[in-house]
């Protein structure tokens, strides 16, 4: 299948159906193989049915697609893979409120459990909820103009992770803010 290498996706109906738990499962096992609706099933250990509501809605946004056939007892089955490698959800934010709330609390989340493997890998943590603000003004401030930066730049996942940490240190290095929440992010992970 040929895939986009990165897709910048700013509808914020798009995104709440790729945030949902379920289908954050299904696009990160389709990252690595296409997969049958009966494979997602069995690897999840959840209904087929489940599974095929979740994956339509996914190919109604254009997050997944079907890419192939495969017969399972002499039966055609559909092969299911990711549009994209990557998608980089950057809701703008005058979206509506009912999309930005789902998307921060998707963010909180996420941070969240950061949060809970800093501690699994023995950081002792000061204050976890000042960390979590921290890490929330953190990401929002890298994300600023980068997903304008990456757009339509047909990078593959090594390089974009490398023009990650590049504008990690630009912004560390220029931008007074992001330079005194690292200092305060550090102050605060043991």
């Amino acid at each position: 299948m040929d895939k986009e290498k990165i897709k910048v996706i700013r509808d914020p109906k798009t995104i709440i159906v790729g945030i949902e738990k379920n289908r954050r499962e299904i696009l990160k096992l389709l990252r690595f193989n296409d997969l049958t609706v009966s494979q997602i099933a069995e690897i999840l250990g959840k209904d087929e049915s489940t599974i095929y509501r979740h994956i339509k809605k996914l190919e109604e946004v254009e997050l997944v697609k079907a890419v192939g056939e495969r017969k399972r007892y002499h039966i055609p089955e559909k092969v299911y893979g990711r549009s994209s490698n990557l998608y980089i959800f950057a809701m703008d934010e005058k979206a509506p409120e009912k999309e930005m709330k789902i998307k921060k609390d998707y963010e909180k989340k996420a941070i969240d459990n950061l949060i809970v493997q800093l501690k699994k890998m023995d950081y002792a943590l000061e204050n976890e909820r000042k960390l979590s603000n921290l890490l929330l003004e953190f990401f929002k401030l890298l994300r600023q103009d980068w997903e304008k930066k990456v757009e339509n730049k047909n990078l593959d996942l090594e390089m974009y992770k490398k023009l990650y940490i590049i504008n990690l240190i630009l912004k560390a290095e220029k931008d007074k803010k992001v330079r005194n929440i690292i200092r305060e992010i550090a102050d605060s992970i043991e």
